[in-house]
């Protein structure tokens, strides 16, 4: 982040933020999603977006800033808070996952799927009908509710980018995809008994395609 800024800060030209909060009984959970457009005597703009998580029941190890988004923009530059959903600073060998995980929870949340196989590489949504798998699995599921998202991590090496998500649901699961430039080619489902954890399982896929529970 600090590579790519250029100059003393100057002013705040933009800022904005949004906040969710979701209501389970007397459990509120907020995220909030600030940004800001900031000017430097360089003649430089960049944005910075972030996401923020909170609850009226602190778990001290989920609370703080989740992800953080930096980049260089236009003067004009507006739009949207909040930071990648997948935890961490966001840089640009992340940015086929952090897509491909927010096609995946705006599917999950809205109980469609139609941006989710968006996201997938056309040979593996074609093959043994993973289209229609996927159209009736997040469809009989029903809409996500955002207190059951989860913390979402991601594992680089030099042949391939892995990632994780949990879904804090009744029963949970762990969502393992893994993507090629912008397009996910393996994706399975993980149900964690009560009991266990990520550790006790593999999680992982090695060849193309799709697993669902």
């Amino acid at each position: 982040m600090f590579d790519i800024y250029e100059g003393s800060f100057e002013q705040i030209v933009y800022q904005n933020t949004s906040t969710d909060k979701h209501y389970e009984g007397d459990y509120v959970t907020t995220m909030a999603e600030p940004i800001f457009v900031l000017k430097t005597t360089a003649d430089k703009y960049y944005k910075l977006r972030y996401t923020v998580w909170k609850s009226n029941r602190p778990d001290f190890e989920k609370q703080g800033v989740y992800s953080i988004y930096f980049f260089e923009c236009e003067a004009d530059s507006m739009g949207a808070g909040g930071g990648p959903y997948i935890a961490g600073i966001d840089h640009p060998k992340r940015y086929g996952a952090d897509d491909a995980i927010g096609n995946i929870l705006y599917s999950l949340t809205r109980a469609d799927s139609e941006l989710l196989k968006e996201s997938i590489d056309e040979e593996v949504l074609t093959q043994d009908n993973n289209s229609e798998r996927l159209d009736e699995y997040i469809t009989s599921k029903g809409m996500l509710s955002y207190s059951g998202i989860g913390p979402a991590w991601i594992r680089i090496s030099e042949d391939k980018t892995e990632c994780y998500q949990m879904l804090y649901t009744k029963p949970q699961y762990c969502i393992y995809f893994r993507v090629d430039g912008d397009k996910i080619v393996a994706l399975k489902y993980t149900e964690i008994e009560k009991g266990k954890t990520i550790d006790d399982y593999d999680l992982t896929l090695s060849e193309p395609g799709i697993v669902l529970p």
